[in-house]
């Protein structure tokens, strides 16, 4: 019994603490992409999203503390323009990238940039800012001039994506849903027009 108490008692490292979050934000993410493609409920995906960039702060929270406790900072390599994934989304039906992957979601566009930093041994806070802009179309240029480099945090960025890009996109789901809104066999009249009514109310 001490033994197990002990065990329970054991604080957790900062490395595990890490990776459990991720796996859940991960998780949770997985869970965003599908429900959008999916077209499921846009409140629950939506509160998801919502959830994912929390976790994503706290995520970022523990890595620079754990940063401030290592006293050697690992070598970074540079990232070359052809390895930085592209912010292109398949809602949006447009590629500005010919060839580069095509994300679902504006949080799969994110974890995969982040992947690519860890990979190289580069610390995303302090080195979003150089590499951004090489993964934005030059249509977005002056959005995320003027709407994300103005921030000095990357969580902070990542929520103006997330925001512009994750509610845009859902609303673009709702109104496809209206566009195919059919009168159900055993709905009458007043009913679909209620239907109609709240789908075109969601999609804004």
């Amino acid at each position: 019994l001490d033994e197990e108490s002990s065990e329970a008692k054991r604080p957790v490292s900062l490395e595990a603490a890490i990776a459990a979050l991720e796996v859940k934000r991960d998780a949770i993410a997985d869970r965003v992409s599908n429900m959008i493609l999916g077209n499921k409920d846009e409140q629950v995906t939506a509160a998801l999203i919502i959830q994912v960039d929390v976790i994503s702060k706290q995520v970022d929270t523990l890595k620079a503390l754990k940063k401030s406790k290592e006293p050697v900072a690992r070598a970074s390599t540079p990232v070359s323009k052809k390895d930085v994934p592209k912010f292109q989304l398949k809602a949006h039906g447009v590629v500005s990238f010919p060839g580069e992957e095509v994300f679902a979601s504006v949080e799969q566009f994110l974890r995969a940039f982040e992947n690519v930093m860890e990979a190289t041994d580069n610390d995303v806070n302090l080195v979003w800012k150089k590499y951004v802009p090489l993964a934005v179309a030059l249509d977005f240029d002056a959005w995320l001039q003027t709407e994300v480099m103005v921030y000095v945090s990357w969580s902070d960025a990542k929520a103006v994506f997330v925001k512009t890009f994750g509610n845009a996109l859902l609303k673009l789901q709702a109104r496809r849903a209206v566009m195919s809104i059919k009168m159900k066999a055993n709905e009458t009249v007043s009913e679909y027009g209620l239907r109609f009514g709240r789908a075109v109310s969601e999609a804004g």
